[in-house]
């Protein structure tokens, strides 16, 4: 399939995302509408039917959009004088557009960048391209590759202005970046275990898995997964599994009721109980200490009967490493040669690891185009 064919049926849905007066109110297409079904098919046999539509890459239009989804600030108050700024024309910046603040009473003339604390702030990129690649091609998993066709293939839509592929390649990383950002601060403020089971106590699933490696280096993310709701979040731990740092991990992403006056070996006590294999830091002794119950499945003997087993979190490595195949080639060797530090490698592997995550959402709730939007502005909105 032609990577352009990807976008051929949310060309109606895009008009509407581009309509500034109704961008806030849009509602589902109703899919058993006869006449848009015919509508639809007729415009598919006309040879001249265009796949994207100029129109919806007019700069007033995205800006609206920008604003609106929150991906640029929607306001701004002058530092000078802590008045509403306007926004106003002004040729010299990107955009064309401008936060300005003028007044005689405390004489002063300050502009501010409209991408001024947005992700896209340092991005010298046409604002066009990167609503393209924002919106038509970062959610449909467009390879670097295929988003600069697409590019090429439509510079009407740009002003026939391209990009580079380092350009696409930055764009990219910004929004990876920023959704591993959002999502460990989502899990920073909010513990696992509100969801009980039938019993009364919450059940989790915990492993390490490789992420990458050699016969002479390996890097490890670590997880955990609510078997309830299947929420899950993914650490990279590079090299240290050691189990005060996983049990650090632990505590700080699964809430426990845990009183010292309780018989933890009492199994009806409603104390989340956590599934593992027999990795030696899975101690469970330690695991009582803090208030949680563990379960060990002894992988080399069987992998579980009934509820006792971790497939769970074994199905969720098959799906990161299906999910980021196409993450830009990332080595052990390119980890060594630009990342002069453990933080900037374990940076990286984060992205990496939850932008698989973000993927495995979509797949997982079975999202369409627009919802897929919706939840990526969620990630990266200011």
């Amino acid at each position: 399939m032609e990577a352009g064919e990807n976008f051929k049926d949310n060309d109606d849905e895009f008009k509407k995302l581009n309509n500034a007066d109704n961008l806030e109110n849009i509602e589902d297409d109703n899919s058993g509408d006869q006449n848009e079904i015919i509508e639809e098919e007729e415009s598919e046999e006309n040879e001249n039917f265009n796949l994207y539509n100029v129109e919806q890459f007019e700069l007033d239009k995205i800006l609206n959009i920008f604003f609106n989804k929150e991906i640029f600030a929607k306001y701004k108050f002058c530092p000078k004088c802590g008045n509403l700024m306007k926004l106003d024309n002004n040729k010299n910046y990107l955009d064309g557009k401008v936060w300005r603040c003028r007044t005689k009473i405390i004489p002063h003339d300050i502009k501010i960048n409209i991408r001024d604390k947005s992700l896209f702030e340092d991005c010298n990129i046409q604002l066009q391209i990167i609503y393209f690649l924002t919106f038509y091609c970062f959610p449909e998993k467009l390879s670097i590759e295929k988003s600069y066709l697409e590019i090429k293939n439509n510079q009407n839509l740009f002003g026939f202005k391209l990009c580079t592929k380092n350009s696409i390649s930055k764009v990219y990383n910004l929004i990876r970046k920023k959704i591993k950002d959002s999502m460990h601060l989502d899990w920073s403020n909010h513990l696992l275990g509100d969801n009980l089971s039938v019993n009364g106590y919450p059940i989790f699933e915990i492993d390490e898995s490789k992420i990458i490696g050699n016969n002479e280096k390996i890097y490890w993310m670590f997880g955990i997964i609510d078997r309830i709701t299947k929420e899950s979040r993914v650490f990279c731990v590079l090299n240290n599994r050691s189990s005060d740092n996983l049990m650090n991990l632990i505590k700080g992403n699964i809430a426990t009721n845990h009183n010292i006056d309780m018989d933890l070996d009492d199994e009806n006590i409603e104390c989340p109980r956590i599934y593992s294999d027999c990795f030696a830091s899975y101690q469970p002794n330690n695991f009582r200490d803090n208030g949680y119950i563990l379960k060990r499945v002894n992988h080399s003997v069987w992998f579980g009967y009934g509820t006792f087993h971790t497939n769970n979190i074994e199905g969720l490595w098959s799906q990161i490493k299906r999910l980021s195949n196409n993450y830009s080639g990332i080595t052990i060797e390119y980890l060594e040669k630009f990342c002069q530090t453990d933080d900037e490698k374990k940076e990286i592997l984060d992205n990496w690891i939850c932008y698989s995550l973000f993927m495995r959402e979509i797949e997982r709730k079975k999202l369409s185009k627009k919802e897929k939007i919706s939840l990526l502005c969620k990630y990266i909105k200011i």
